[in-house]
């Protein structure tokens, strides 16, 4: 017995892509803003895509785990099912949410 996975998969402006797989696996598309002074908030884009603004530094990995922890608030998920599939030290990145 075999399980298939459908994939839906949408282009955006600017080569942005947002997956949805329908076994439970949402991959997304993130810009981040690391050292945001004034806030900490998960913004959804026009393009379907999210920008993410946290106060933590891009330094070892701090803006990377503030990420995962305010998506994993945002989609009301926990943080062991947030995972940065692509561009772990790049400002934009593919991330993984298990629902």
């Amino acid at each position: 017995m075999t399980t298939e996975r459908k994939n839906t998969s949408r282009r955006l402006s600017r080569g942005i892509f947002v997956w949805m797989m329908h076994n439970k696996v949402m991959q997304i598309t993130v810009k981040i803003k690391p050292n945001s002074k004034h806030r900490e908030e998960v913004v959804e884009q026009s393009d379907g895509s999210l920008m993410v603004y946290t106060k933590a530094a891009a330094i070892e990995g701090r803006a990377n785990d503030a990420l995962v922890r305010l998506l994993a608030e945002y989609y009301s998920v926990p943080k062991s099912r947030v995972t940065i599939v692509r561009g772990a030290t790049s400002r934009q990145k593919i991330v993984q949410i298990d629902v």
